[in-house]
């Protein structure tokens, strides 16, 4: 070999590991996504970004199989200096010209395609002249398969020829496999968190039933908690538990005697130590369910209070849980500009001047301040009370009294 024939040998290598590097930090890209995002379209569009960022391609961009091979391919995630080439795009999965490319063909044969996009072919003939003026040269489109299915194509383009050798292919193949992996995944994570919405709301409905007069109280209460917890600065991990909790605080009125809860007038000494055994009930209830968080603890403190004057373990400052505190504040301000059977709602001025001045006594000073800014920025709550409903067939909490949650 000459040393001109082996000058050309060794740039040629040379070329072929930078873009087998390329394909491997297209891997690292994958596992960097598939760790970092949680829903289906944060994950694909991080991906897409690392892609081009960390990689080194032009574009990447995932469409997503609608399984109706006549309606449009559209980028689902994608980032790029091609968007503009990507938007443009006209592409199905039939047997028309728009389902004769790439990608098209990626999802229908469930193989991966390449293009060379300088070469004359009939196949890339619709898309050719305007990727020419994008100065694409070559692009791989990968099926995303999960079993025989194809949930869509991953697209990556370059401007460099031949641009994705066969070990480059390979690699990528594997990026394909952990891409279809992460969207299942997220998916069927996604439709546990619908069931779990459904069933939780399922059980609200259920002891709205038996007390009428709160319906519409676990949701306020739980946005409420919510949205001080996001005050607060608390993980979205956390915030969520700390809603679903909110939704399930009162469950355990279900054990209460229907007619304690729609009793109009006071209750005895005996009625009421009845209604304070509600948060042990709701206890008993969630418990053996597996929640991520840990619900039934939460969902037995909310009334709690930080002098230890709460119920029904008179637990003091911070052994009750920081979602118990939260809770607590959402549920005593709902409560009080809520109307009840015997008598009607405080208003929010009320409500939080019953907050501010018990607040370090009774209330976490940190809730309290964090509830009062939410206040201060939300619409949703009236200063002045609801009118009452039709009906007045059910008294939310306990004591009657304004402090009643």
């Amino acid at each position: 070999m000459s040393p001109e024939e082996l000058q050309q040998e060794l740039q040629l290598q040379s070329m072929l590991i930078d873009r087998s590097e390329h394909a491997l930090l297209t891997l690292k890209a994958c596992n960097e996504a598939l760790v970092r995002a949680s829903g289906e379209r944060e994950f694909l569009a991080e991906f897409c970004r690392l892609c081009v960022v960390e990689a080194g391609y032009a574009h990447a961009w995932v469409t997503l199989n609608s399984f109706n091979p006549h309606e449009s391919l559209r980028p689902f995630a994608s980032f790029g200096r091609l968007q503009s080439y990507v938007d443009s795009l006209q592409i199905t999965w039939d047997d028309q010209a728009t389902g004769q490319g790439p990608t098209g063909q990626a999802i229908k044969t469930g193989q991966i395609q390449i293009a060379d996009w300088q070469a004359e072919q009939s196949s890339l003939a619709p898309w050719q002249e305007i990727a020419t003026h994008y100065q694409i040269k070559t692009s791989i489109s990968l099926p995303l398969k999960q079993g025989v299915r194809t949930l869509g194509a991953l697209n990556i383009y370059s401007t460099q020829p031949d641009a994705f050798p066969p070990l480059e292919q390979e690699l990528l193949a594997q990026v394909a496999q952990l891409l279809a992996y992460g969207l299942s995944s997220r998916r069927s994570l996604a439709i546990q968190d619908r069931l779990l919405d459904q069933t939780i709301q399922a059980i609200v409905q259920m002891v709205e039933l038996r007390d009428p007069y709160t319906q519409g109280h676990e949701n306020q209460v739980a946005q409420l908690a919510q949205a001080i917890a996001r005050q607060l600065g608390l993980d979205e991990n956390c915030i969520r538990g700390i809603h679903v909790a909110g939704l399930l605080h009162d469950v355990g009125k279900i054990r209460v005697p229907a007619e304690i809860l729609s009793k109009p007038g006071c209750l005895d000494p005996i009625e009421y130590e009845l209604i304070k055994l509600h948060p042990q009930a709701c206890y008993d209830i969630l418990k053996s369910i597996q929640f991520p968080w840990p619900v039934a603890e939460i969902a037995m403190q909310h009334h709690e209070r930080l002098d230890g004057s709460g119920y029904p373990r008179q637990l003091r400052g911070k052994q009750i849980l920081l979602a118990a505190r939260i809770i607590a504040v959402a549920d005593v301000i709902d409560a009080m500009i809520s109307h009840r059977p015997y008598r009607p709602g405080l208003g929010l001025g009320v409500a939080i001047a019953e907050i501010k001045n018990n607040s370090g006594r009774l209330y976490d000073p940190r809730v309290v301040e964090a509830c009062l800014a939410v206040l201060n920025m939300s619409d949703a709550l009236e200063t002045e009370p609801t009118s009452p409903p039709p009906f007045q067939t059910g008294d939310r909490l306990a004591k009657r009294g304004p402090k009643s949650g």
